[in-house]
């Protein structure tokens, strides 16, 4: 036994056969709007004025040298800026890039723009090009790169492609040329600064040589010292003077010493204590004459002329050494009494060269305070000049590293606005949609009756 559909089944059911049959009433109405919208999509847009699209790239870097700049003073990986690119955007968009891009194709002569009398002030036809410019380019990032396409579109193709072109350059000629201004403005502030410290050190420099001849400061160490010659004098007499007393204290030891011993202790010491050639010879004779006289006393005896004679010669020897040693003690006495003499004269020049070193210090502390100061300054100056030494070098330096294009615009081909498949489709797909919808919105404004289903909803009973 066949299952009965329920109501409910039977309602959707009628309401499907009547969606059905309004569609099959009204397709002359659904076929007229859809016929109409497909041609007239159709037609407008082959009645479209086509549309070409040329595209260059540029890859875009921070503000770098291409080679290490002077003593390789460059910095280090700059770091990462997540609004860069969108900086740039904006930047490639600004009024001077653009400015320039209409001045270099003469967008208002080919845009055919006339300029208006009565216009406000700045609506000149370049600030109209670039109002009309700014809608014809597309800037876009290519996958997540530092790589940015610039689109320019125009009816024209050639002139689509000149744009494009323009916009890479005049971009990387506005970064580069930016980059090179501020670094001149940098050194004409360096320069200037430069110029006003130059004039400053000419008045201290003027200062301290008044001061040094005033104060009568001898200052024979050089720019860069700043202490007074004083201090070095008494160190050099300190050290004469620990000399001398050394050699005093040496002399008068000896000449004690050797006073204290006898004639024949003398002879034997004394030319160890303290050489002297003549008295060497001396006593080398008096040594060969006692010799002498010891061998030919055994054959010749005491009474002997030679012997006598010997005799003679030695006692002769022995006071010429006599008279020579106390010449060498005299002589040692005398040297004892010039180091005593020289060791005073030292301990009055070590003092006097104090109190000189005294005063010079309170007198010749205004004139090296004003002589560091001026070395500070120049300091600042040299620092200053190498500064700018640098940044004029590093001006020369290339930079093509910052802006650098890498694709150049080509001359399109084909044009991408109308897209005529895409509108054709979209233009059947509306119309489709529009007809369909128009079916029904006229049945719901119709109010005959057509079937007994109506009838039995206008009676509200069963036929």
């Amino acid at each position: 036994m066949d299952k009965i559909p329920s109501t409910d089944q039977s309602s959707d059911k009628l309401h499907i056969l009547d969606y059905w049959r309004i569609i099959r009433v009204r397709f002359v109405t659904i076929l007229l709007v859809f016929l109409l919208t497909a041609v007239t999509t159709t037609v407008v847009t082959f009645l479209l004025s086509p549309t070409y699209m040329s595209l260059s790239r540029i890859s875009v870097e921070k503000d770098t040298s291409d080679i290490a700049p002077l003593l390789g003073m460059q910095s280090g990986p700059a770091q990462f800026d997540p609004y860069f690119i969108q900086t740039e955007f904006e930047k490639i968009q600004s009024q001077r890039v653009l400015d320039k891009v209409v001045e270099k194709c003469e967008l208002a002569k080919e845009w055919g723009i006339i300029s208006d009398p009565q216009a406000e002030v700045g609506h000149t036809e370049a600030v109209k090009a670039r109002k009309i410019l700014e809608k014809m380019i597309d800037i876009r990032q290519y996958r997540n790169t530092s790589i940015i396409e610039l689109r320019a579109y125009d009816r024209k193709p050639q002139l689509a492609r000149q744009i494009a072109q323009a916009l890479a350059e005049e971009y990387k000629n506005h970064r580069t040329s930016l980059q090179k201004d501020r670094v001149k403005i940098g050194i004409q502030a360096l320069s200037k600064r430069m110029e006003e410290i130059n004039e400053k050190i000419t008045g201290m420099q003027a200062t301290v040589d008044r001061l040094r001849t005033d104060l009568g400061i001898s200052d024979a160490a050089g720019e860069e010292s700043y202490s007074i010659i004083e201090p070095e004098i008494v160190r050099r007499y300190e050290a004469e003077l620990i000399t001398s007393k050394g050699v005093h204290t040496t002399q008068s030891t000896l000449l004690e010493g050797l006073k204290e011993q006898s004639v024949e202790q003398l002879r034997a010491s004394i030319l160890t204590a303290h050489p002297d050639a003549q008295l060497d010879v001396l006593v080398r004779e008096l040594h060969t004459g006692q010799q002498t006289l010891a061998n030919h006393s055994i054959d010749l005896g005491e009474q002997h002329p030679r012997i006598k004679g010997l005799k003679k010669v030695v006692t002769t020897l022995e006071g010429q050494i006599d008279d020579r040693i106390q010449g060498v003690l005299a002589g040692l006495e005398l040297r004892v009494k010039s180091s005593k003499a020289q060791v005073e004269q030292l301990q009055r020049d070590v003092a006097e060269a104090k109190q000189r070193e005294s005063d010079m210090r309170e007198k010749g502390r205004k004139y090296f305070d004003a002589k560091r100061e001026l070395s500070n300054t120049t300091r600042i100056r040299d620092t200053i000049l190498f500064r700018i030494m640098q940044e004029e070098v590093d001006l020369e330096l290339p930079k093509s590293s910052t802006v650098e294009i890498i694709d150049d615009a080509d001359l399109p081909d084909k044009a991408v606005k109308p897209n005529v498949p895409l509108n054709i489709a979209l233009g059947m797909v509306v119309g489709l949609i529009l007809g369909v919808g128009l079916a029904f919105f006229i049945e719901y404004l119709d109010t005959s009756v057509k079937t007994i289903d109506d009838v039995e909803r206008a009676l509200g009973a069963a036929v």
